[in-house]
């Protein structure tokens, strides 16, 4: 007996992103913490969630790379933050650990963040040119 069943499409979008929604919540819940570039832990097997804390076009101008280039150039990441954005997070491996960028200030994962972290703010991240970064001016 082989039985077909067949959702409607929003019946099953909704399934989808509500699981994939509860897992991203629980990962990150579960993770190791940071805002800092000295907190990374070297070799671990536990997801990280870095914090960070800025509006996406804060010192947006087109003579200078976005603000996101303070986490983007360290963890090897496109720097329009744009294009990977889910909500305020961005996924990438460290190391080959799960790390999570989640900006506190848009995320709506930002509830999540354990009251001790103090996310890193822009003001302590270095000022960086396109010709820092190799790429000449813009």
């Amino acid at each position: 007996l082989i039985i077909h069943f067949f959702w409607e499409s929003h019946n099953y979008l909704s399934v989808v992103r509500d699981t994939y929604e509860s897992n991203l919540r629980t990962r990150i819940s579960n993770a190791i913490h940071i805002a800092s570039f000295h907190d990374l832990p070297q070799h671990h097997n536990t997801p990280i969630v870095f914090w960070y804390g800025w509006k996406p076009n804060d010192q947006a101008s087109p003579f200078r790379p976005p603000a996101f280039i303070c986490l983007a150039e360290p963890f090897h990441l496109w720097h329009e933050f744009q294009r990977t954005d889910h909500n305020g997070l961005h996924f990438a491996l460290y190391q080959a650990q799960p790390l999570f960028l989640i900006n506190s200030y848009t995320s709506k994962y930002a509830a999540i963040k354990p009251d001790h972290i103090k996310p890193l703010t822009l003001s302590a991240c270095p000022q960086r040119s396109w010709r820092d970064l190799g790429r000449g001016e813009r």
